[in-house]
Protein backbone atom coordinates (compact mmCIF):
# COMPACT_ATOMS: atom_id res chain seq x y z
CA UNK A 1 0.00 0.00 0.00
CA UNK A 2 1.30 3.43 -0.86
CA UNK A 3 0.97 6.19 1.70
CA UNK A 4 0.98 9.84 0.73
CA UNK A 5 1.65 12.09 3.73
CA UNK A 6 0.16 15.51 3.14
CA UNK A 7 1.49 18.50 5.04
CA UNK A 8 -0.14 21.85 4.36
CA UNK A 9 0.51 25.09 6.17
CA UNK A 10 -2.40 26.44 8.20
CA UNK A 11 -5.00 27.78 8.09
CA UNK A 12 -6.85 25.05 6.25
CA UNK A 13 -10.30 23.75 7.01
CA UNK A 14 -10.99 20.04 7.53
CA UNK A 15 -12.94 20.06 4.26
CA UNK A 16 -9.89 21.37 2.38
CA UNK A 17 -7.70 18.69 4.00
CA UNK A 18 -10.15 16.00 2.82
CA UNK A 19 -10.31 17.50 -0.68
CA UNK A 20 -6.51 17.53 -0.92
CA UNK A 21 -6.24 13.93 0.24
CA UNK A 22 -8.95 12.89 -2.23
CA UNK A 23 -7.09 14.63 -5.07
CA UNK A 24 -3.86 12.80 -4.21
CA UNK A 25 -5.72 9.50 -4.13
CA UNK A 26 -7.13 10.18 -7.61
CA UNK A 27 -3.64 11.04 -8.94
CA UNK A 28 -2.04 7.88 -7.54
CA UNK A 29 -2.90 5.54 -10.45
CA UNK A 30 -1.42 7.99 -12.96
CA UNK A 31 1.84 8.73 -11.14
CA UNK A 32 2.54 5.67 -9.00
CA UNK A 33 0.86 3.03 -11.13
CA UNK A 34 -1.17 1.72 -8.21
CA UNK A 35 -4.89 1.36 -7.75
CA UNK A 36 -6.55 4.10 -5.70
CA UNK A 37 -8.21 1.37 -3.63
CA UNK A 38 -4.84 0.37 -2.16
CA UNK A 39 -3.56 3.89 -1.48
CA UNK A 40 -3.94 5.93 1.67
CA UNK A 41 -3.61 9.69 1.71
CA UNK A 42 -3.68 11.21 5.15
CA UNK A 43 -3.33 14.63 6.66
Amino acid sequence: MSTLPLKISPPLTPARHRASADALTRLTPRHLGESKEVTAAFT
